[in-house]
């Protein structure tokens, strides 16, 4: 499971409930030319997709996501026709104060996307990775986007061409008023989940709505969890603090089969298959058919779920435990506790947290090798271990 979790699609925004998007705002905009190939490089880093963008003749950084529409930063300044202002909330009850603007011209590649409609906000909660804006699905919806992450290559077209890959999986989707891709997952052959999300903003696999979680506890059919809680992440607006579940599943998208598949189960309304899926498959989006293709890459989903039992995070102060699983919690361990060093390497005050011992520490961390922390006082030492809690 992946913590820190990246859930922009969160800005879940008031104005969607009163009716703007019904109003057709989103399926604003052409592309020009009208029909068009274009092969965009874009940047795969921990499960998020970078895209450069030029609005004005300046170059910014946007992260790609299907699961909402496009956004650009207040740092982002054009010649923009604001029509509507909004106080806007995300899942986690944080307003906002968003402008909604129109886009006289957006570039990305070799394409030229004119008269898109864009939210325009504050990004400051997003400058540790580093953005500009959002590159939302009301603009992929119109063409087809094939996502190939082990190239590090978008290839954006006007059509599907079906002669490139041959029988590949397939599945339908529906579009929200976003353009974003909505699914059906259906649950050990049992249960059905219509409207969730195809969600490239959320740099996990797959997160499951409780509500999804909870027919399916009541049928029996969870056989293992464990749990969690902490930082799980961050959206648009802010740091994201919430219990977890991880669980193991089968289910089904199409003729798209995973067994005893890792899910992890938050808070989110509809369940959300996320970026992270594009390590095992190339997908293309056809927007205009509602298709989705997947092909297989040959790596396969993790099917056990092993871990330390704590997550950490640099503070403006130090070094701090930011999330915890039962196997650490059990030996005493509570998020927000101050670690002073990990296996000797001494980071009990801001000054020894370098990039050079957070790099080694890392390492510690993914050599499966037991790890001593000290933990708030010195020479309170706790060992911990990576322990199997789903198999």
């Amino acid at each position: 499971m992946k913590i820190f979790i990246v859930k922009l699609s969160l800005i879940v925004f008031c104005f969607l409930q009163q009716g703007y998007a019904q109003k057709g705002i989103f399926k604003k905009g052409e592309v020009f030319p009208e029909q068009f190939t274009d092969t965009l490089k874009v940047e795969f880093i921990d499960d998020m997709i970078f895209v450069k963008v030029e609005i004005e003749g300046i170059d910014y950084r946007f992260i790609l996501d299907t699961g909402a529409s496009t956004f650009i930063g207040s740092n982002v300044k054009g010649n923009f026709k604001i029509f509507a202002k909004q106080n806007s909330m995300d899942t986690y009850n944080r307003t906002q104060e968003i402008n909604y603007v129109s886009i006289p011209s957006l570039k990305i590649g070799n394409l030229n996307y004119k008269n898109i409609t864009s939210g325009q906000y504050d990004l400051e909660t997003l400058k540790h990775i580093d953005v500009d804006g959002i590159l939302g699905a009301n603009i992929m919806a119109k063409g087809v986007w094939d996502f190939d992450m082990e190239n590090n290559i978008i290839i954006i077209s006007d059509k599907y061409d079906n002669k490139l890959y041959t029988n590949p999986i397939k599945s339908k989707m529906k579009l929200a008023s976003t353009g974003s891709p909505l699914i059906t997952i259906n649950y050990f052959d049992k249960i059905k989940e219509k409207n969730a999300y195809l969600d490239f903003g959320y740099n996990g696999i797959f997160s499951m709505a409780p509500k999804a979680y909870t027919k399916l506890k009541k049928k029996g059919l969870i056989k293992q969890e464990v749990h969690g809680s902490g930082e799980l992440g961050f959206s648009a607006f802010g740091v994201n603090n919430a219990s977890m579940y991880v669980t193991k599943i089968d289910t089904q998208i199409g003729e798209l089969q995973f067994n005893n598949f890792l899910a992890d189960v938050e808070s989110d309304e509809e369940s959300i298959i996320g970026c992270e899926i594009l390590n095992y498959y190339r997908i293309i989006l056809d927007f205009k058919n509602k298709d989705i293709y997947y092909i297989p890459t040959g790596k396969k989903p993790p099917s056990e779920f092993k871990t330390y039992g704590i997550h950490y995070q640099k503070t403006d102060s130090n070094l701090q435990v930011s999330f915890v699983w039962q196997n650490a919690s059990n030996k005493g361990i509570k998020v927000k506790d101050k670690i002073l060093s990990v296996n000797n390497i001494d980071v009990s005050d801001i000054d020894k947290i370098t990039e050079e011992n957070l790099s080694e520490i890392n390492k510690l961390f993914a050599s499966g090798k037991p790890i001593v922390l000290e933990i708030n006082s010195q020479g309170n030492y706790v060992k911990l271990e990576q322990d199997i809690l789903i198999n």
